[in-house]
């Protein structure tokens, strides 16, 4: 355990309250661990020294056959014992200083780095699933409040399709596309498909022989209102 001397916290992001970083924090957290070749306190494989026991009533350590432990044993066992408790330390603090506070305290208290990695990870696996919901349904029916708002909110859908991945989902670029063509077929916002020649439109997808989705673009007419092109294709 001589490397531990060399152990230095890695600068990591630090984990979101929503998990929507997980896929990042986790490899880097692991890759850091491994990097100081401390691999075995974090998966577990790594034991606490068990070959003296302290009595608390003589105070002193014993053996295993219960015999008060010589001083060079003693010695050598409390130098293991001191390496074991430093690297254990360095792994807590690398995680206790990267997760957010609640998690903090529902995994302050338990004995190994290991236990505590392993809280995290059941933590986040057991509610992803919920926040990866969320994000979807807010990407699906989450609308503008007005046209005029629109390319903000076509950033904030972008946003929210880099956390899916983030946290280790994914949406297609056609469930995308989807989402915003259903948002745009409000009303409240106009929209064109374009066949592909500048000069011909159609806002009805009927009239195309082919179709195929395109992100929105902005096209400014006449009149200086703001339309949006969604698809492209043949008309008939």
């Amino acid at each position: 355990m001589s490397n531990i001397v060399s152990f230095k916290p890695f600068p990591i992001d630090k984990l979101e309250p929503d998990y929507s970083n997980w896929i990042v924090y986790s490899t880097q957290m692991e890759t850091c661990v491994m990097a100081s070749g401390l691999v075995r306190h974090l998966d577990g494989r790594a034991v606490a020294p068990t070959d003296l026991k302290y009595d608390t009533t003589k105070r002193k350590w014993l053996d295993k056959e219960g015999k008060i432990a010589g001083d060079d044993v003693v010695e050598a066992f409390e130098k293991k014992l001191d390496e074991w408790t430093q690297v254990q330390a360095h792994i807590k603090s690398q995680i206790f200083f990267s997760i957010p506070e609640s998690m903090l305290i529902s995994v302050r208290s338990l004995p190994t780095a290991h236990d505590i990695w392993e809280a995290v990870v059941k933590e986040v696996e057991s509610r992803s699933d919920l926040y990866i919901m969320d994000i979807r349904t807010q990407i699906m029916t989450k609308k503008p409040e007005s046209e005029a708002k629109l390319p903000e909110h076509l950033d904030s859908m972008k946003k929210l399709r880099e956390r899916l991945t983030g946290m280790g989902s994914s949406m297609t670029d056609a469930e995308f596309n989807a989402a915003i063509n259903s948002m745009l077929r409000k009303p409240a916002i106009p929209q064109i498909v374009d066949m592909g020649a500048t000069s011909h439109f159609s806002a009805d997808r009927d009239n195309f022989i082919t179709f195929r989705p395109i992100p929105p673009a902005a096209i400014q007419v006449a009149d200086g209102r703001m339309l949006y092109a969604t698809g492209r294709g043949d008309l008939k």
